[in-house]
């Protein structure tokens, strides 16, 4: 039995959908896909408002020009997160501020935060790890305090909540990300949700290349011009149509991961009774969407040796993030020194299993097997 870390999900719709794009779009009476994915989002997960983009990446780079960050701003992001979170915001000519992991959890620690804000900071970004939420109370009470804008990185997060909130609705901000890792994918694609209507106005500016081309669509002006920064951020309408394929499969996806979720859960969960590793933790607060089943292990060798051993039985194990702080570009850049341990320790120490949309039951409890086998269980 080969079992790959990844396989991305076709529900069989795509093609028929892609195609009807194609062939329709020039169409008066035609409702794009891209229309199509935003009411569907809207409407399944209760958000305020949200535009579609050609990635989660994109849509973080959109935050960063609604935020209006400029060279001397400090942003906080969690050391241990993929380069998109810091790229969005460094290339804005702000300071990265990193904030270390929780330590029963690899997601910010809320409680260090008010350490790390100075007259300087000007917004704050959690990232959902694993689709787990942050404590978003406690960071939202942080910002109110200080005057600070939150951005939520919930690119792992679609279809999790923090108490009976959808993650993306809580700060000023959120991303999404459709990227074909994630559980609902259209290859490469994201969102930017926008709680805040302040923002509205501009955001069409940037997401149409820093034009008012959607003021000329809705017959406000009688032709378009530039009128602030902006790029093409827009999601495309074959990508739209892939993503509608499987948005209308959501319900299945999040049942089919669950069980999955549970079923490595309950079968490893006597190597944390014996002290051998820790699984994920799931905070009270916190209702996640399965899309990351992970192992922390008690040291990197340790890791290492278990990640060789799955390879050897044809199950692909994979490692997650370079902490930020250790990073080549970090060390040639910025600093050599890293001062967040716990971040170190899900660097050094992580390991993901491997979960998606049509994996079986019996490859999840050949995997188990082979982690139980590895550890003489």
């Amino acid at each position: 039995m080969k079992i790959p870390f990844n396989l991305p999900y076709v529900s069989g719709k795509e093609n028929k959908y892609i195609s009807d794009a194609v062939n329709h779009s020039s169409n008066p009476e035609y409702e794009s896909y891209n229309n199509k994915c935003k009411k569907f989002i809207k409407e399944r997960w209760n958000y305020k408002d949200l535009f579609m983009t050609s990635s989660c990446t994109a849509a973080l780079e959109v935050c960063a020009l609604i935020l209006d960050i400029k060279k001397g701003d400090e942003v906080i992001i969690p050391s241990y997160t993929f380069p998109s979170t810091a790229n969005a915001f460094i290339r804005q000519g702000a300071k990265i501020v990193f904030a270390d992991s929780r330590s029963d959890y690899p997601g910010i620690d809320e409680k260090k935060l008010g350490s790390l804000i100075t007259k300087r900071t000007k917004a704050i970004v959690p990232v959902h790890y694993a689709g787990i939420a942050c404590d978003m109370n406690e960071i939202m009470k942080v910002a109110e305090k200080h005057n600070l804008y939150v951005v939520e990185d919930a690119a792992s997060a679609i279809d999790s909540k923090y108490v009976t909130k959808q993650l993306g609705s809580i700060g000023h901000l959120g991303c999404l990300s459709f990227h074909q890792t994630k559980n609902l994918h259209c290859l490469e694609g994201g969102a930017i949700i926008l709680n805040d209507d302040s923002f509205l106005k501009r955001i069409k500016y940037i997401l149409e290349k820093g034009t008012n081309r959607n003021e000329l669509v809705s017959g406000l002006v009688e032709r378009y011009e530039w009128v602030d920064i902006g790029s093409s951020y827009m999601m495309t309408e074959l990508h739209a149509a892939f993503l509608y394929a499987q948005l209308e499969k959501a319900e299945w996806i999040k049942k089919k991961r669950m069980s999955l979720w549970e079923e490595y859960y309950n079968s490893l969960l006597i190597l944390q009774g014996k002290g051998i590793l820790k699984l994920p933790n799931i905070p009270e607060y916190a209702y996640h969407n399965a899309h990351t089943f992970y192992l922390i292990l008690n040291s990197t060798d340790s890791k290492e040796s278990l990640r060789k051993f799955l390879s050897d039985n044809s199950i692909q194990a994979a490692v997650h993030y370079t902490s930020l702080d250790l990073s080549k570009f970090w060390k040639e850049n910025y600093s050599k020194i890293s001062k967040n341990p716990n971040s170190l320790r899900y660097n050094d120490c992580l390991l993901r299993l491997p979960l998606y949309n049509t994996m079986t039951k019996e490859e999840v409890s050949y995997i188990t097997s082979s982690v139980l086998n590895y550890f003489n269980f």
